[in-house]
């Protein structure tokens, strides 16, 4: 049986490639011989023949990124001569094959490539130009005149090109650039010597390529003055080492530090120079960052960017003899966290306007969050009536929440401070708005008459003692009562139902939750239309920490109103609770549209935007509600602290 034959022409690849883009984005290096594309977007060519008399049925294209060792097909097409758009996810080498099928069923090979097939054809993806990075000089180092100019830098790069390393130098009394000859690769570096400095100010420009034709240039500028001291050539390492012990602060809020340092005199004689190395990566890599001009510690550092470094100290003889420089894998002599950013923090609960129970146990909740948190950044602070901030905690784990036993007092306004403070000691602290703590007067009812006994002759009383009644506490979810049909409303009935609900307010303010859930559930059983009385329990049911309860309650009430802006407000509140915050957050854009100057909703709703994760959503409604600027609001204060804590990126997962 005759198989299909097909074919991939190398120089067909070429011409298509460069039909589908520019003709400049690739290339074949001499040396190499490999293709380099500097576009992840490119035509794979075929051409298929079939020996027997049945014809092409299909034409599969395989690919490989570990030469051969593992094969994907990428796509099949019927033609017996066309071409594969291939679009490369990443950078990377890519082989490829094909593999031709006949009408008649016969396969040209079996199934796909075998382990271990080379590819027909391979291409080097390369769209990012090399990373340089000068090491001597570097901006703004001062130099004294009379030395030779000597450049080195290093470029990464994976597919780097040495032979396109070009250095021009321009004086500022000069008009044009000029090109500095025999550029050397050599260690991983580049070096190239120039002409003898005369005072004045310099400009330093490298430029490299890769093999894809990707290019990188950067630019600095130096100074030659008298007042300088000039570099000092370095034969060798030194026959002894110096003894430099160096010293920085363990934690730094600023980019600048001052690094101290002590070098050994070595023949009787002090240093003639001191450098000063660092590295971003526990020693992997190091950086020269330059000399300390009177030899004088300390060493002024200004970091880059914020994170972790390690420095090393160079010294060199006046003999012209250093020390050599760290090596890649060197462990520091010192390390420095540098943080200069504020923790973000956010208060959840209290807001401000809430009002809670004397003598139960309330959640005050937050979220805070910071790259360098130690193991206890968290301090709240309360102040009553207008007074003096008082620690409530100190020290807490960012666990986001504290279980706070509210004073059992008749009547006090309150404000709550939080503070969030990360290793370096960077803090930010938030404020909530106006609050209160209410102590209902006590209450005794009579529950049941129990026997006496000699010298125990007391009915069980709410509050009496040990064996008293105690008020309800928010627990495991029970399921609602299930409630009966009742007969449509009347006039005598809206006044009952109106009169049970406000009978069920009196007793949730005093704790008395389950008679608030019987008066409510007895006035859907007059009116179970009413809209207001389901609302009132779906509140109830939230407040007891029953949310699923809360969420099945108020769902029944908004298919009697969709456009009731209460159920709304307690539903996205259940929702948010359990954690279902999509949900939270489709409620409350549901309330939003009806409603959107309603502050408090477009806060409720950038809570639940933020807690999901939709931090360019979270943003956006902070903006609105800055935008509303309501004279006396507290909402405009707090959007304006979130704009400022909370960057405009979404969060990595």
């Amino acid at each position: 049986m005759t198989h299909p034959r097909c074919i991939i022409a190398f120089c067909v690849f070429l011409l298509t490639l460069a039909s589908l883009a520019a003709a400049d984005l690739v290339t074949q290096d001499n040396a190499t011989g490999k293709i380099y594309c500097r576009s992840p977007r490119f035509l794979v060519p075929y051409e298929a023949a079939d020996n027997g008399p049945s014809g092409i049925s299909a034409v599969r294209l395989y690919y490989t990124t570990d030469d051969g060792k593992t094969w994907a097909v990428f796509g099949e097409k019927p033609d017996p001569k066309g071409s594969f758009e291939f679009i490369a996810p990443s950078d990377g080498v890519y082989g490829f094959t094909v593999e031709a099928v006949d009408k008649a069923g016969n396969v040209e090979r079996k199934d796909h490539p075998l382990q271990g097939t080379k590819p027909e054809i391979s291409v080097v993806v390369d769209t990012k130009p090399p990373q340089i990075d000068p090491i001597f000089p570097h901006e703004d180092l001062e130099l004294a005149p009379g030395a030779h100019m000597r450049i080195r830098f290093r470029a990464a790069d994976p597919n780097i090109s040495p032979s396109t390393a070009a250095v021009s130098v321009k004086k500022d009394d000069m008009a044009a650039w000029v090109p500095l000859p025999n550029v050397t690769f050599q260690d991983d570096e580049f070096f190239v010597q120039g002409d003898i400095l005369y005072p004045g100010k310099y400009s330093v420009k490298l430029s490299i390529g890769d093999r894809a034709d990707n290019s990188a240039e950067t630019a600095f500028s130096f100074t030659c003055t008298p007042n300088a001291r000039p570099p000092v050539h370095a034969p060798g390492p030194l026959t002894q080492e110096w003894l430099v012990p160096i010293s920085a602060p363990p934690r730094a809020r600023s980019l600048i530090l001052d690094i101290d340092y002590s070098v050994q005199d070595i023949g009787g004689q002090p240093p003639a120079a001191v450098g000063l190395w660092y590295t971003t990566d526990a020693g992997n890599t190091w950086q020269f960052y330059g000399v300390d001009p009177d030899v004088k510690s300390p060493f002024n550092f200004q970091a880059p960017g914020q994170g972790i470094y390690g420095f090393k100290i160079t010294a060199t003889s006046r003999a012209g003899i250093s020390e050599p420089a760290p090596k890649p894998g060197v462990k520091p002599d010192m390390s420095t966290l540098v943080d200069t950013m504020y923790p973000s923090l956010l208060p959840e609960d209290p807001r401000g306007g809430e009002s809670y129970a004397g003598g139960e146990v309330h959640y005050i909740e937050w979220t805070a969050r910071d790259d360098h948190f130690g193991s206890l950044p968290i301090s709240l602070y309360t102040a009553r009536d207008g007074g003096e901030w008082q620690l409530l905690a100190a020290d807490l784990p960012n666990t986001g929440t504290y279980g706070w036993n509210v004073p059992r007092i008749d009547y006090a306004v309150y404000r709550l401070k939080i503070e969030a403070r990360d290793q370096v000691g960077n803090t930010t602290t938030v404020t909530s708005d106006n609050f209160y703590v209410v102590s209902a007067p006590p209450e005794s009812r009579v529950k049941a008459i129990i026997s006496a006994s000699p010298l125990v002759g007391t009915a069980n009383v709410r509050g009496s003692g040990a064996d008293a009644e105690t008020t309800p506490k928010p627990g495991p979810e029970t399921p609602p009562a299930k409630e009966e049909p009742a007969p449509p409303p009347t006039a005598t009935t809206d006044t009952a139902v109106k009169e049970l609900i406000d009978k069920a307010t009196g007793m949730r303010l005093r704790g008395d939750y389950e008679g608030a859930e019987a008066a409510l559930r007895n006035a859907l059983k007059k009116d179970s239309s009413s809209v207001y009385a389901r609302c009132e329990l779906g509140g109830l049911l939230i407040q007891q920490g029953r949310y699923s309860d809360a969420i099945e309650t108020l769902n029944q009430a908004r298919q009697l109103d969709a456009k009731d802006t209460d159920v709304l407000y307690n539903l996205a509140s259940a929702y948010y609770a359990l954690g279902q915050y999509d949900n939270a957050a489709a409620i409350g854009e549901t309330f939003v549209a009806l409603d959107p100057k309603n502050e408090a909703a477009l806060w409720n709703l950038s809570k639940a935007y933020y807690a999901a994760d939709k931090i360019t959503k979270a943003r956006l409604t902070w903006q609105q509600i800055v935008v509303l600027d309501v004279p006396g609001s507290p909402f405009a204060e707090r959007a304006n602290q979130a704009l400022a804590a909370v960057p405009d990126t979404e969060p990595k997962k």
